[in-house]
């Protein structure tokens, strides 16, 4: 594991996912979001998106507006393909936000995501993010 990932889950008290959990979330989570070809979000699927650009402090309040409803906010953050030393952790997105660099550095690209909520947050290298919901009919509960 990476410095800067042991860092990450130090700050964000997260807890680290064993192997199979981890394929567990990542498989549904692919199967919950709709991907391109190339491993990022295909958000011409989304009905509801919000791009916020490069400022975490607006993410809590975009989810809000989106799910128009008190929301869970715990998370997974599962890291771009090809991060092999690092692995999916589950966390509280208010940490998240507060911690924000320590995640960003940790990989290329990050999706944050709560399967029972149906939301995703896709963070870009460049730190480019956006937020989505899939409909309910999409869920997997």
């Amino acid at each position: 594991m990476s410095i800067l990932f042991k860092e990450c889950v130090k700050v964000l008290q997260a807890s680290l996912l064993s192997k199979s959990e981890a394929g567990e979330i990542s498989e549904l989570f692919i199967k919950h979001f709709p991907m391109t070809s190339w491993g990022k979000i295909d958000w011409g699927k989304f009905n509801h998106k919000i791009a916020i650009g490069n400022s975490p402090d607006t993410i809590i309040p975009a989810l809000e507006k989106l799910l128009k409803k008190q929301f869970d906010k715990t998370v997974y953050i599962d890291w771009s393909e090809g991060t092999v030393d690092v692995s999916v952790i589950k966390t509280n997105l208010d940490l998240v936000v507060k911690y924000f660099d320590d995640v960003t550095c940790v990989a290329c690209d990050k999706f944050i995501f709560n399967l029972d909520e149906s939301y995703v947050i896709e963070i870009l290298h460049l730190g480019d993010i956006t937020i989505g919901i899939m409909p309910p009919n999409n869920s997997i509960k």
